[in-house]
């Protein structure tokens, strides 16, 4: 998603824009029970999924290496929308 902000220079100035812009991606990333917030305010009877880090793939061999890291997620991606075609599920057994 992209988000632009624009003003009146004279009534805001930049310093301003941008800290707003800040506190808008800090919500939007989860700060401060955001989504908790709009989940419980809509009565929705369920819990937001948390931000969280991407968690690192590896491929055999290639453990220190920064340049394969990309595909490895790509081809944990792959395996993963295979699984669902195919069993229906993303248990491999």
């Amino acid at each position: 998603m992209t988000v632009a902000c624009t003003y009146d220079h004279r009534i805001i100035q930049g310093a301003e824009s941008g800290a707003f812009l800040g506190k808008l991606q800090a919500l939007l990333e989860g700060e401060d029970g955001f989504y908790e917030e709009v989940f419980l305010e809509l009565g929705m009877p369920y819990q937001p999924v948390k931000w969280q880090s991407d968690r690192g793939a590896a491929l055999p061999g290639f453990r220190d290496d920064k340049r394969f890291e990309e595909i490895a997620k790509q081809a944990a991606v792959l395996q993963l929308i295979n699984a669902y075609r195919v069993r229906g599920t993303s248990s491999p057994t």
